[in-house]
């Protein structure tokens, strides 16, 4: 049965780690071919090849928090050669962080989670503290 979640982003990445975001729509295909060992969904969707593209609405989503609110927000891209960009910032809208993420070099990006669920934890300790415990996190190693 359909969801609203069907229509959202989802950061993807195969058995050599390497990452993609990928559109709701076509994550059924992709998976059925079996390229996916992980992913994260989230969104709204920010840049897609290196171009602002929001569609929130399309994408199920209604909350005005996301739809018009500022806050704080997490944010992933990719760069044109698969790099990870995971980035905070204390106060954005949707469109801010897709300038944000444009700025930082990402060409593809999508938003992660806002609010009191921010946090950057990285070499120890917090660079973006979060307001309230975290249940689920991204985690990235070095090798």
């Amino acid at each position: 049965m359909p969801s609203p979640g069907d229509k959202r982003s989802i950061f993807a990445y195969d058995a050599n780690h390497l990452a993609r975001i990928i559109a709701g729509p076509d994550f059924g295909q992709a998976f059925e071919q079996g390229w996916i060992e992980g992913g994260l969904q989230a969104g709204p969707r920010l840049l897609v090849n290196g171009k602002v593209s929001l569609n929130v609405k399309k994408e199920g989503f209604k909350d005005p928090k996301i739809l018009t609110g500022g806050g704080a927000r997490s944010a992933l891209g990719l760069t044109r050669d698969h790099r990870l960009i995971l980035l905070t910032t204390g106060g954005a809208t949707i469109p801010q962080l897709a300038e944000i993420m444009k700025k930082a070099g990402a060409y593809q990006a999508m938003n992660l989670d806002g609010g009191a669920s921010s946090g950057l934890y990285y070499n120890g300790k917090y660079l973006t503290t979060p307001g309230r415990k975290i249940s689920n996190a991204l985690v990235v190693k070095f090798q």
